[in-house]
């Protein structure tokens, strides 16, 4: 499902079927230039098994299935995103990243885990979007990920009447 690769120097990872250049991810650990603490580092089993489990996504990208998996800055912003939503004491979270980076697929995944997590109570999961752009992109990205279940509100009073309806229809993956 995931490969690796080194030039000696840096370490990199990526998934099969997906071994575009750009889709190769450089893997950064707290010891800068030792590639044995980076190797180590990613291969350790619960990390690696969260990726395969958690951080690897399909997406019909140009009428055909690509496959994707997180860089590690976003699997540290899903995991972030959980912990934080599930915690009682905590009411807001912001995530932060600059054009480019993932955003979409962090938080399409944060979604993901934050259902499979409270399965049992149906938990709703808003994905507010900014700008129309952003809007097409995220319905883009939801549809080709095979979410099809999304309800969209354009405006405030769509939102209010779908937060008050019983839009059980929309709860689930």
């Amino acid at each position: 499902m995931l490969f690796t690769a080194t030039e000696a120097i840096g370490f990199g990872y990526g998934v099969t079927w997906n071994t575009v250049r750009r889709n190769i991810f450089r893997w950064k650990s707290d010891e800068i230039g030792n590639l044995e603490a980076k190797v180590k580092s990613f291969c350790v089993v619960p990390r690696l098994l969260r990726y395969l489990k958690d951080f690897i996504l399909f997406a019909e990208k140009e009428e055909e299935l690509q496959k994707y998996v997180l860089h590690q800055h976003q699997t540290a912003a899903v995991d972030r995103v959980v912990a934080r939503a599930l915690d009682p004491k905590r009411s807001r979270g912001l995530v932060w990243h600059t054009q480019g980076s993932g955003k979409t697929y962090t938080m399409i995944k944060a979604a993901e885990l934050l259902f499979k997590a409270n399965a049992a109570q149906k938990p709703t999961i808003l994905l507010m979007i900014d700008r129309n752009e952003l809007e097409d992109q995220m319905l883009k990205n939801l549809a080709a990920v095979g979410l099809g279940n999304v309800a969209h509100a354009d405006r405030i009073a769509t939102l209010n009447k779908l937060l008050d309806e019983k839009w059980q229809d929309y709860r689930g993956w």
